[in-house]
């Protein structure tokens, strides 16, 4: 499928409507516009031409979560067609994906690959287990779906016009050994991301803590001295009481 057709039914069925998109749509371009002002509306990516059958883009993707961590997002644009070739924009090629975010690691990678739509230049640098085996929890139907960080990709490669391919005049021609070292390994990234997400929740708690009121701390001393207080009153008025009543008696 185009990547138009991927963000408009990622199950890329004719027969299969995909009812959620307009709330993804919605939920995803706000996110995505939190992310571009936290980052002051630039995000990082390296365009790569092999030749006119096959573009690729490479994304640095920002986490939600985790400031200044990035995921690497990539899509390869190909096609045979010499029609297609010939156009002056990239909507009719064909798409393939690769993103080291966990979501498409552990929930959607073998679905990607089973649907032709994994890039499989980059297979090294996916989880083996990802690529072997479905996600028998998160997606037992083994079906393609939205990866937020996929999205996120498209909605910056609209913004920035990339669909058309004037602005590809300048792509790098370097190929699959320059990817590849630019790509963090899907197990490198996973083990970074959760690293740094327990030493930013870690920060969170600690400054949470910090602003919190001093707790008032009851001094058991003083406590004592009010009872003693209080007994020592209720004595004395027994007494006088006492006093009166056997004066009475006397008169």
């Amino acid at each position: 499928m185009t990547f138009d057709e991927y963000i408009n039914n990622p199950m890329g069925k004719a027969n299969a409507v995909f009812s959620q998109r307009f709330m993804f749509k919605e939920l995803y371009t706000a996110k995505f516009d939190a992310l571009l002002a936290r980052d002051a509306g630039m995000l990082k990516y390296v365009l790569y031409k092999e030749s006119k059958s096959k573009y690729i883009a490479h994304f640095s993707i920002p986490s939600e979560k985790v400031p200044r961590f990035y995921y690497d997002v990539v899509v390869e644009f190909s096609t045979g067609d010499p029609e297609i070739m010939a156009a002056t924009t990239l909507k009719d090629y064909t798409v393939k994906f690769f993103s080291n975010d966990p979501a498409f690691v552990f929930t959607f990678a073998h679905a990607f690959k089973t649907s032709g739509m994994f890039m499989s230049s980059l297979s090294s640098k996916m989880n083996d287990m990802a690529l072997k085996e479905l996600g028998k929890e998160k997606n037992p139907q083994d079906l393609v779906g939205y990866v937020k960080t996929i999205y996120f990709a498209y909605l910056y490669y609209k913004m920035k016009g990339l669909d058309k391919k004037a602005l590809w005049s300048n792509a790098s021609n370097a190929g699959k050994t320059t990817l590849l070292g630019a790509v963090m390994s899907a197990d490198k990234k996973v083990e970074l991301r959760q690293r740094l997400g327990e030493e930013q929740s870690k920060k969170e708690r600690a400054i949470k803590n910090a602003n919190k009121p001093p707790r008032k701390i009851s001094h058991p001393v003083a406590k004592s001295r009010s009872s003693n207080a209080v007994t020592m009153t209720k004595h004395i008025r027994r007494s006088s009481t006492t006093r009166h009543s056997s004066t009475v008696k006397r008169k």
